[in-house]
């Protein structure tokens, strides 16, 4: 039994080595084409996304969508045959038509490192990236899921960053300052979760036969507030899709503390009680 057994450690040994080998051999693999499913920690990444542009949604760049896939590894990796897959199933190539520069590029398919390479719709029409929350997956040529990334809410023309981190599953925020095929150069917008500046009332056109709509804002803090350059956007329009933006931007207005402040397109059609604020 003794011999039996030793034969059989020994068979196992002849059995186990191989795959130890072939392990090996796919770890080198995944390395080569961007990636390590252990670390879940890419090395080619999805680093910037603009799912909705203050323009159309589609057409020829700079119209239209975009997303920003980055190298952070040191060799250049070949993106032939890889592509784009939203939560939705909707697919889109990263290819001639797609890439930005692609024609001026030394050798075609390849980002090098520390490169970025903008894919765009590009009037394509398979880059449909949700305006709400969406989850954006890059693949490579064999389906693998090189990078998964997942996006909030997108504000008209503002593009959603990585917060730096480049991990398996990042959960990406707003920049203010879109840099397409290039570095980010703003830091995220962090949101605290307090302000002291809130609406206080908003009247809609048509309610109690108000003729125009309106907006009271108010300081509730003990410091003026300069809003210049400050914008006022919604994502709701009266025909189809029903999520085209408004944007009004202030140009020079500052609330004292305590003060509240009217906003509204017609100033004469304001009730006579509101005179006064």
């Amino acid at each position: 039994m003794r011999g039996a057994s030793a034969l059989l450690i020994a068979a196992l040994l002849v059995l186990t080595l191989p795959a130890l080998a072939v392990q090996e051999e796919m770890r080198e693999m995944r390395e080569v084409h961007g990636f390590l499913t252990d670390t879940a920690t890419c090395v080619i990444c999805i680093n910037e996304i603009m799912a909705n542009p203050s323009g159309s949604e589609q057409g020829e760049y700079p119209d239209g969508e975009w997303v920003e896939i980055t190298n952070i590894g040191e060799d250049p990796v070949s993106l032939e045959g890889w592509y784009l897959e939203d939560q939705g199933g909707w697919t889109h190539y990263i290819n001639e038509s797609t890439w930005i520069g692609f024609s001026e590029l030394q050798e075609s398919w390849l980002i090098n490192s520390g490169d970025h390479v903008l894919v765009a719709e590009n009037d394509v029409g398979t880059l449909k990236l949700n305006n709400g929350e969406e989850v954006l997956f890059l693949k490579d040529s064999g389906g693998t899921t090189i990078h998964r990334v997942t996006i909030e809410d997108s504000k008209s023309g503002v593009s959603k960053i990585n917060n730096g981190e480049h991990t398996g599953d990042d959960l990406f925020v707003d920049s203010e300052t879109p840099t397409p095929g290039e570095d980010n150069t703003v830091d995220p917008i962090n949101y605290s979760g307090g302000s002291d500046l809130l609406f206080t009332r908003i009247m809609p056109v048509g309610v109690s036969g108000h003729e125009a709509d309106w907006l009271e804002i108010q300081n509730v803090g003990g410091s003026a507030i300069d809003m210049s350059g400050w914008s006022i956007s919604r994502n709701r329009s009266f025909t189809p899709p029903w999520t085209s933006a408004w944007v009004s931007t202030f140009r020079d207005i500052s609330i004292s503390p305590g003060e509240r402040i009217i906003l509204t397109s017609e100033p004469s059609s304001l009730p006579s009680w509101l005179s006064d604020r």
